[in-house]
């Protein structure tokens, strides 16, 4: 403020996101299971904090885990047979839907959300305006 160099502690010049927010990890022949590994929170996308985005995004993506969560052992978990390295229709749908719901959510502002916070669950359609499934 009075001529000094200023110093600053964060740089928010940039933000960093992951390129795949979940994955199927399968098990060989042998053994028939399938692992599903999921980021949420800020290892998923670094918040911006002069925006106040952080925790907002965290529990976003916290929910949209259990919905992914729920999903792979509803339809997915207990419907695969195995084939190596053919992935499964049931998975890869799963994932579309997540990475679809992701795109929102990393970029999600207020006025994004339905308003009608009783509503909210952790299916993303409760709670992202305009997202259909």
């Amino acid at each position: 403020p009075n001529g000094s160099n200023d110093v600053a502690i964060f740089d928010f010049g940039g933000k960093r996101q992951v390129t795949q927010p979940a994955k199927f990890l399968y098990g060989s022949s042998s053994n028939n299971n399938t692992l599903l590994a999921i980021l949420c929170g800020d290892s998923l996308v670094e918040p911006f904090w002069p925006l106040g985005t952080g925790a907002n995004r965290g529990i976003q993506s916290a929910l949209d885990a259990a919905w992914m969560i729920k999903g792979f052992f509803k339809e997915g978990r207990k419907a695969i047979s195995y084939v190596p390295n053919s992935g499964s229709i049931t998975h890869e749908s799963l994932l579309i839907k997540w990475k679809k719901y992701y795109s929102v959510m990393r970029n999600v502002m207020e006025e994004d959300l339905v308003k009608n916070f009783a509503i909210h669950s952790i299916d993303p359609k409760t709670r992202y305006r305009g997202v259909k499934g």
